[in-house]
């Protein structure tokens, strides 16, 4: 964890550094963009690229929604 101090020594900023753990975090997006530039690079060049979408509504995604929740706060179950 850095710290940052100005010209008088006091305390301006603390710059704080999530683990890869934290979802969202920028260590973890490195690793996930890593681990996607990996893949073609020991299987070769991918045949088809596939996007799908899907309802936030579908009851499978709100069966799995706390009470206040809403499908932003569990990205893994729409992803």
């Amino acid at each position: 964890m850095a710290q940052d101090t100005d010209q008088s020594g006091d305390s301006s900023s603390i710059d704080i550094e999530l683990p890869a753990s934290f979802l969202g975090s920028r260590k973890w997006a490195s690793g996930e963009t890593a681990d996607s530039l990996a893949l073609p690079h020991a299987y070769g060049k991918p045949s088809y690229f596939i996007t799908m979408t899907c309802n936030p509504e579908w009851p499978e995604i709100q069966d799995r929604l706390q009470p206040g929740q809403n499908v932003s706060n569990i990205p893994v179950v729409v992803a």
